[in-house]
């Protein structure tokens, strides 16, 4: 027959005979050794997001400096004016490259790392940019010039608030 072992003189005999010096340096070590790829870990998300939001920025900077330098709304104001007053306006046709958004489409699966306002931000802009690019396309109303003013004053507002949103973000950095 087995006899049993009295567990409290077991742990009494083997705690006053533990070197701690030893069983702290070797707590210490697991703990640096957990704790330094934790860290990598979360300086490599930050520098990923960082990179992430100052793409995108600069995206939207480029965006809506090409949109004041080919004086988009000045365009649309003239042709707000010419049609307001009883008159016509020729149609607003633009080529647009397909991957005019590509550090947008390449990150979206990202935007989470932003800031919900700036995530909010970042969409609308491009949803905002996206639909003055459906109507200054083929089967768009500016591209086929139709004459009804709201194509225009819709288009007008929705680069100005596109354009709000850039200057919005310039001034944050």
């Amino acid at each position: 027959m087995v006899e049993g072992i009295n567990w409290t003189t077991f742990v009494v005999e083997s705690t006053s005979s533990t070197d701690w010096t030893t069983v702290l340096v070797a707590f210490a070590t697991g703990l640096t050794a957990i704790t330094g790829p934790l860290l990598l870990h979360v300086l490599q998300q930050r520098q990923g997001r960082d990179a992430t939001r100052a793409a995108l920025l600069a995206e939207v900077a480029a965006l809506a400096a090409l949109i004041r330098s080919r004086k988009y709304c000045e365009h649309l104001e003239e042709a707000v004016e010419h049609i307001s007053a009883g008159g016509t306006f020729d149609t607003i046709r633009v080529a647009i490259p397909a991957d005019y958004n590509l550090i947008y489409r390449q990150n979206a699966g990202k935007l989470g790392c932003l800031s919900p306002d700036e995530a909010a931000l970042i969409v609308r802009f491009y949803q905002e940019i996206m639909e003055v690019i459906c109507d200054m396309s083929p089967g768009g109303g500016l591209y086929e010039g139709r004459p009804e003013l709201y194509f225009y004053e819709d288009n007008l507002a929705l680069i100005k608030s596109a354009l709000a949103i850039a200057d919005d973000f310039a001034t944050r950095g």
